[in-house]
């Protein structure tokens, strides 16, 4: 599959990562320099901040200054985070892609300290549907689960909030998350992110012709993966093989020259997006974005 070389490498245990959260409170290797650069968020060109250090996120949870940083790979997830004015350290590590691992951690804290702020709170949107996303190349679609409204983002469901404000919030990126609004006839979502608006289209299921993803074997130059799509007598098939074996993906159309991919792993809980716009035919998974597939000349 698509290289993860970096990602999911680590081996440790929650007692490990309790040193570490301790050594991070009190530092014993490096340089302050070094560990202030961990914690301090980048800035972007026009100032906004991307909650993102170098190697540490840091936000607020009901008032609360917090560092963190989570983690999702093949078949599990976790969250580390640290509360400094309180002395709090929480490890979360779950063997099951599909764990909320942030969620469980916050609600951790909320029962560790006390007296904090309203909680934000799930709320519930008279829109569902699909909408695209196409810079970032995921699909974003609104779900009524329970009474509430959820959001999916490429299969992976986050809950969806409504601050005191008004504004609604999901958890779109570990380090700020996103705000939207749909559109007063629900056709798009007004989304906001990391300092950039965007207009996303509400999709609508194709039929027929359009429906079917363009077959054949393709290439991905840069990172050495061979991808082919094949239509059988099922649903149609893209399986990309990489130096480090293959993965098998389910694809669905979305319309608009979008199909969804639906990873054969069960506990692998986000899929990935085919798109095939302006001549250009792309594939983005979890940790990729819009790899371009060329077709490959030597098979007919």
């Amino acid at each position: 599959g698509p290289p993860h070389d970096g990602a999911g490498g680590l081996v440790t245990t929650v007692d490990d990562m309790l040193r570490w959260l301790d050594h991070l409170r009190h530092p014993r290797v490096g340089t302050a320099a070094t560990w202030a650069a961990m914690r301090t968020p980048l800035q972007l060109r026009d100032g906004t901040s991307t909650g993102y250090g170098l190697g540490l996120m840091s936000g607020v949870h009901r008032g609360l200054r917090v560092l963190h940083h989570s983690g999702l790979v093949f078949g599990g997830t976790s969250q580390m985070i640290q509360v400094p004015d309180h002395e709090l350290d929480i490890i979360v590590l779950a063997n099951h892609g599909g764990v909320d691992s942030i969620g469980v951690a916050e609600h951790i804290i909320d029962a560790c300290i006390t007296g904090l702020p309203p909680a934000p709170q799930a709320t519930r949107l008279d829109v569902e549907g699909e909408f695209l996303d196409a810079e970032r190349g995921r699909l974003v679609r609104l779900v009524s689960v329970d009474g509430t409204t959820q959001v999916e983002i490429n299969g992976a469901r986050l809950p969806l909030k409504r601050h005191a404000d008004g504004t609604l919030w999901c958890r779109a990126n570990p380090s700020r998350g996103a705000t939207f609004e749909p559109a007063a006839d629900a056709s798009a979502l007004d989304w906001q992110e990391l300092g950039r608006h965007s207009r996303l289209p509400r999709l609508q299921a194709p039929t027929g012709a359009a429906a079917l993803a363009p077959a054949g074997r393709y290439r991905v130059t840069d990172l050495g993966l061979t991808v082919d799509i094949t239509h059988g007598d099922g649903p149609t098939r893209l399986d990309l093989q990489g130096p480090h074996g293959t993965m098998h993906y389910t694809l669905q159309a979305r319309g608009g020259g979008v199909w969804a991919g639906t990873h054969d792993h069960a506990l692998l809980a986000a899929g990935a997006v085919l798109m095939q716009q302006g001549g250009r035919l792309t594939f983005t998974t979890l940790r990729t974005r819009h790899l371009l597939l060329d077709p490959d000349p030597a098979h007919g």
